[in-house]
C-alpha cells in the first residue's frame, strides 16, 4: 500500500476574514439587499408613485414640461381624455398604500378593488356618451379619450346609441354601488 500524502488530509482552506461572507449568487446577493434595504422598499414604492403622480398632474395642467413627461401627457389624454385623472389618482392611492403596507400588512377586499376598477374603466365610456360619442373630441384628448370612445361605441354598435348609453349607465351604477358597498 501506497504512503498516504499528508496533503490530503488537510481541511480546505478558510477564507482569510470568517466574518465576511464567501460571495454567492445572484439570489444570496438579493436575500443579503434584501435583508438590509427591504424595510425601504415600500417606502421608495410610495415616494416613486407619488412623485410620479405629481409630475403628471403638473404636465397635465400645463405647469411643467419636458420631452418625456410631454410624451407621457400626450399619451394619458389621447387615450384616457379626462380619465387620466384617475390613473393620477390611481397613482397617488398607490402611493399612500405603499407607505402604509410598510409598517404592516394590508387587508384588502379585493372584489371591492376589482368594482372600484371597472367603475373607473366605465367612468371612460359614460364620459364618451355624455359627449355624444364624438371620435373627433376623443381624439383631442376630451372627454373618455380611445378608451370610452371604443367602450361606448362597442356597446352602441349592438345595442343601438340609446341602449348602448343606457347599458353603460347601468354598469357603471352596478360598479359603483359594489365598489362603495352601498
Amino acid at each position: 500500500m501506497p504512503p498516504r500524502s499528508s496533503r490530503s488530509a488537510q481541511p480546505p482552506p478558510q477564507a482569510a476574514h470568517p466574518e465576511q461572507p464567501l460571495p454567492g449568487d445572484w439570489i444570496d446577493r438579493l436575500a443579503r439587499f434584501q435583508s438590509h434595504f427591504g424595510r425601504f422598499a415600500w417606502d421608495v414604492l410610495g415616494v416613486l408613485l407619488l412623485a410620479l403622480a405629481l409630475m403628471v398632474f403638473l404636465g397635465l395642467l400645463g405647469i411643467s414640461a419636458g420631452r418625456l413627461l410631454s410624451l407621457v401627457v400626450g399619451l394619458l389624454e389621447l387615450w384616457f381624455g379626462w380619465g387620466s385623472l384617475l390613473v393620477i389618482a390611481a397613482a397617488c392611492l398607490g402611493g399612500l398604500l405603499a407607505f402604509r403596507r410598510s409598517r404592516g400588512p394590508l387587508k384588502l377586499n379585493w372584489g371591492q378593488v376589482i368594482a372600484i376598477e371597472l367603475a373607473a374603466f366605465l367612468t371612460l365610456a359614460v364620459l364618451s356618451v355624455v359627449s355624444g360619442n364624438s371620435l373627433s373630441q376623443a381624439e383631442n384628448g376630451w372627454w373618455g379619450g380611445r378608451v370610452g370612445w371604443g367602450l361606448s361605441m362597442l356597446l352602441a354598435k349592438y345595442l343601438g346609441s340609446f341602449g348602448g348609453g343606457f347599458v353603460v349607465f347601468l354598469l357603471w351604477g352596478l360598479a359603483l354601488t359594489t365598489a362603495f358597498g352601498l
